[in-house]
């Protein structure tokens, strides 16, 4: 019997169950150990072995509270979600697998690596081949070889590094996807955004408009032409502020602006494919079309039309980036 489809609050429920969380005795673990380190105490990999231990312990506890929460049971009842993710994990792992070749990237051994000062060829072999190659075409081989045997760097790397296994969550990519649907079964985004969009525009026609009245007021009353100066920088500041928010939203606008009746479906593609992005996933149209079979969605969008989808999506991307280059 299929499960009813969660409330806007069971998914925010799991979205929280799966949120990094700043345990404070995690917390003072790693800054004791850390500490001891930079002191220049010689630590070795099993003295963190206890803080391991208490972070997997809350890691397992989120699974726990995850695995019985309704919107985890409706996702993991939703044969489109296992299709998707068949078809992510295969190109994900050959990606994983020639990125990460024959280095030990495991929590132990990066901490390894980074307790004691790197020699010049285990430096060399963790920056890998092409990296080495570049950096010496480019005559900055050596400083990279030096900087990463520096105590400094070293600090620095290990302590995002422990950050990172105390704050990592289970099923991170569930995430993005609950949030995706929560946006489709119980909002209406598209028109949500119209609407952002059209706001947007009129403060900003109310600002510049409210600008120039004050110019005159201030030709009008010189002797309270400062204050009006003022003023106005203020409403050009909060405008640019607007205009930078408006600019990191466009490719949504565009996704929203369509009132068709696949609108809705349209934008759960573009929620979920870059939100799985976000997480390291490289969703493609197939992927991402064995999502829209989960129960409740009303549309279908065909993998042609998704393909065309993302890369007109990237093309704005792409514009977007290019237009933030011209202004720096």
């Amino acid at each position: 019997m299929p499960t009813a489809i969660p409330t806007a609050e069971e998914f925010d429920e799991l979205r929280r169950i799966l949120e990094p969380r700043d345990h404070a005795e995690l917390v003072e673990q790693q800054a004791s150990l850390l500490r001891r380190f930079e002191l220049g105490e010689s630590l070795a990999v099993a003295e963190f072995a206890p803080f391991k231990t208490a972070c997997e312990s809350v890691w397992l506890e989120q699974v726990k509270q995850a695995k019985s929460s309704a919107a985890f049971k409706w996702l993991d009842d939703q044969r489109g979600l296992g299709e998707a993710f068949k078809s992510m994990g295969r190109s994900d792992a050959r990606r994983k697998i020639a990125e990460l070749d024959a280095k030990d990237w495991s929590f132990d051994g990066r901490l390894a690596y980074f307790l004691h000062c790197p020699s010049r060829d285990e430096v060399l072999a963790d920056l890998g081949p092409s990296f080495v190659e570049s950096a010496r075409n480019r005559g900055t081989l050596e400083g990279y070889v030096t900087a990463q045997q520096t105590m400094e760097f070293r600090t620095h790397m290990m302590k995002d590094l422990v950050t990172r296994f105390r704050r990592r969550v289970p099923y991170p990519y569930l995430r993005p996807i609950a949030q995706a649907f929560s946006f489709y079964f119980h909002t209406d985004r598209p028109a949500e955004l119209r609407a952002l969009r059209a706001s947007l525009e009129s403060v900003t026609a109310s600002s510049e408009a409210t600008i120039r009245e004050m110019q005159k007021a201030a030709e009008r009353h010189p002797d309270q032409s400062e204050d009006f100066r003022a003023a106005s920088i203020a409403v050009i500041r909060s405008g640019r502020r607007l205009d930078r928010h408006y600019f990191g939203l466009q490719r949504d606008f565009q996704v929203a602006q369509r009132n068709d009746t696949h609108a809705k479906e349209r934008m759960l593609v573009h929620d979920l494919y870059y939100g799985l992005r976000r997480e390291g996933w490289r969703p493609g149209a197939a992927a991402l079309c064995d999502f829209l079979t989960c129960e409740g969605v009303v549309h279908h969008l065909d993998t042609r039309t998704i393909e065309r989808h993302l890369a007109h999506w990237k093309q704005l991307d792409a514009d977007r980036k290019t237009a933030q280059e011209k202004k720096v």
